[in-house]
């Protein structure tokens, strides 16, 4: 039971810092303006497409 408890301790102190992290990218992602919402889908939209380009985008995405 001891072991139980110690686990989802880590799970709860893990998720919020996952949820944290997770939050502030989706706030530093978002556009401020028309011109950076333009230039975020058509980079997206080209990474979809070239596989190499989409790798090299997010190869850091979940390491902290």
């Amino acid at each position: 039971m001891e072991a139980i408890e110690g686990y989802e301790a880590e799970m709860r102190d893990y998720g919020f810092r996952a949820v944290k992290s997770s939050l502030r990218a989706m706030q530093q992602a978002i556009p401020q303006s028309d011109a950076r919402l333009l230039m975020s889908r058509t980079l997206f939209r080209l990474a979809e497409r070239v596989p190499a380009l989409k790798r090299w985008m997010f190869r850091d995405m979940g390491d902290e």
